[in-house]
């Protein structure tokens, strides 16, 4: 279902490459096979070549991911980073969120 779903996306969203990470990718050694004759099945003929990349996932990565978002969120002006950047913000200037 993995497989299938991101193909979907692939296919909808047309990305340059898919990168996968996360507490999952652990065990990816059991679950690669399946996945990769899933999304190559349902892809479009002219993106069966997308690369797609497997990242390792420590837990550094989530407080990497979250420094991040704080440290952009007060330069995101257009308010992309969506509700969590609302909080971030609002906790930032010491407003109740």
């Amino acid at each position: 279902m993995l497989g299938r779903s991101t193909a979907g996306l692939i296919n909808v969203v047309d990305p340059e490459v898919v990168v996968i990470l996360g507490e999952g990718v652990a065990n990816w050694p059991f679950w690669q096979v399946g996945f990769d004759r899933a999304v190559r099945a349902q892809l479009m003929p002219g993106r069966r070549d997308i690369s797609i990349e497997v990242e390792s996932w420590d837990e550094t990565s989530w407080a990497q991911g979250a420094a991040a978002l704080v440290l952009a969120t007060p330069f995101d002006a257009a308010g992309a980073a969506g509700e969590q950047g609302r909080l971030v913000r609002a906790r930032l200037i010491g407003a109740t969120p």
